[in-house]
């Protein structure tokens, strides 16, 4: 379904934390049912094309924008604990307040109930972690930041027994500022080292006000060791990292750095490497059909007259031989390798060199490196596209006429009714007309034909869910809705007038898509 235009933000909604699978039809049947849905748009990434996990969906009518976001806020959908708030193109930060130390059980109904008394509430938010146990806090938005400030004034508040705290939002930005940090994480000391020790090294730079020392086995049972300072003093915290980190006491190198939280520390090191992998897709190049016997130094000699290189690997793997009885390992090439340039313009230099060159007489492929999850990407909506040409090629364009039935007398046994040769001068009469199953359309025909092609899948894609639902299951009746409206859009009205057509296609789909998804148990699991 696609944006409708001049759509009243009032009869609005919007969904966040959907899942990646999560499709129009899913939503249509989600939210049709609190009343008339004009439009539902799913939010894409613009380069890649990947769902956000963020939805719009627009209704006829206010009232039933208003049911839908009280009954679904906080609900678990697909896998999901969704967000649902009424469109607000302009909120507020300073309406939002941060609650925790909420009991495990607490639902995002619940917290929006225990705070509309101070105000209108616009969203309430639980946060969950990936096995969709609490994280014990949420968020409540306010209409605007009076309202905000009554709940804060109110201060603490029992909750199942449980006393919550109430503070006011801050972004993540302004959470983390290292400049005011007085904790500091360390890490590179021995076992030797005692918390004494440990406490009057720091003391040299500022009042020391809690140290800790502790010791981790890592999974290949190595012990590691750590601690941590707090000062009560910022500006003592810093001069103890610029003087500390990176400094070599008792022959061991130490690590000095300002305590950051995990959540906020994954989500440093998440955007950093997204960061370097944009970096890398520029400079990194992959090759591939290399002959065996080329070796890393081989293969650095030809790329380093493009420019200065990073980082160069010949993707190794194991070779098993036996001798005597013996098995041996051997690591061996596979002809693939991976040259990381200092720049792009080398990378791009290399690229165009290495498309037409032959080494030991074989031709070599090369191209920019991609990550992993993109090549998946392709590799699915290449099968995907394979799909729907398979379901179009199954019988779609032709003709879809009804088998005639053939009703025996009654009393008597049925009997093949065969057709006795013609005699001469006899005329052929024409064969009775196909009757049909009359199927009353969800829309006015006249409107279809006047429509867009876009307009058109949404009524299409409307009226075929339901039946599609029908001949197959929740999990799957999604994807094959928009499979089949990949067929030309009056090509696809026809088969609609016939339900047992429609029937025949989604059979012939969902064994394309168990042939698609036969090295996938997972998906298999979803199919009827």
């Amino acid at each position: 379904m696609n944006p409708a235009r001049n759509v009243n933000t009032a009869c609005q909604i919007f969904i966040g934390c959907l899942h990646p699978s999560v499709v129009e039809s899913d939503l249509y049947t989600l939210t049709s049912h609190f009343g008339s849905v004009v439009n539902i748009r799913i939010l894409r990434n613009i380069n890649t094309k990947e769902p956000m996990g963020l939805a719009f969906v627009s209704f006829s009518d206010p009232t039933a924008a208003q049911r839908a976001r009280a009954e679904l806020n906080g609900i678990l959908f697909k896998g999901r604990h969704i967000n649902v708030t009424l469109y607000c193109k302009n909120r507020n930060s300073n309406a939002n307040i941060f609650v925790k130390n909420l009991p495990p059980e607490t639902t995002a109904k619940e917290l929006e109930g225990m705070f509309k008394q101070f105000g209108n509430v616009v969203s309430s938010k639980i946060s969950y972690n990936n096995a969709l146990v609490s994280n014990r806090y949420g968020y409540v938005q306010f209409e605007n930041e009076s309202q905000a400030n009554l709940a804060l004034n109110s201060k603490d508040q029992i909750l199942a027994s449980t006393k919550i705290v109430v503070s006011k939002f801050e972004p993540i930005g302004v959470r983390y500022d290292p400049q005011n940090s007085t904790n500091l994480y360390v890490r590179g000391f021995g076992e030797g080292m005692t918390e004494e020790r440990f406490k009057s090294i720091f003391s040299i730079y500022g009042t020391v006000s809690s140290p800790c020392i502790m010791k981790a086995q890592t999974p290949s049972g190595v012990e590691r060791h750590f601690g941590f300072v707090n000062y009560t003093e910022p500006g003592s915290a810093q001069k103890a990292i610029d003087s500390l980190n990176g400094k070599t006491i008792d022959g061991i190198t130490w690590f000095v750095t300002h305590l950051i939280r995990k959540v906020i520390r994954t989500k440093l090191l998440e955007e950093e490497y997204k960061r370097k992998k944009e970096i890398w897709k520029k400079k990194n190049i992959f090759i591939k059909n290399l002959p065996l016997n080329i070796t890393n130094d081989m293969l650095h000699q030809l790329c380093i007259e493009y420019g200065p290189i990073e980082s160069l690997k010949i993707h190794m793997t194991e070779n098993l031989t036996y001798q005597d009885g013996m098995k041996i390992t051997q690591l061996v090439s596979n002809g693939m390798a991976f040259v990381c340039y200092a720049s792009e313009d080398s990378a791009r230099k290399a690229l165009s060199s290495f498309r037409n060159k032959m080494i030991d007489g074989k031709h070599i492929f090369v191209a920019m490196w991609k990550p992993k999850e993109e090549l998946v990407k392709a590799l699915y909506a290449k099968k995907f596209k394979i799909i729907q040409r398979q379901l179009i090629d199954v019988g779609a364009l032709g003709p879809m006429y009804n088998t005639q039935q053939m009703k025996p007398g009654r009393g008597r046994a049925a009997v093949p009714q065969v057709m006795p040769p013609m005699m001469p001068h006899m005329v052929p009469r024409p064969a009775p007309p196909v009757e049909r199953e009359q199927v009353r359309l969800n829309f006015d025909i006249n409107t279809f034909n006047s429509s867009p092609p876009e307009a058109q899948r949404r009524m299409l894609g409307e009226q075929l869910y339901p039946v599609i639902l029908r001949n197959s299951n929740e999990k799957v009746a999604g994807k094959i809705t928009g499979m089949l409206l990949e067929i030309e859009p009056r090509v696809l009205l026809t088969l609609i007038s016939n339900p047992l057509e429609i029937a025949n296609k989604v059979r012939e789909a969902i064994e394309v898509l168990r042939k698609a998804w036969a090295n996938n148990p997972e998906y298999l699991a979803t199919l009827p």
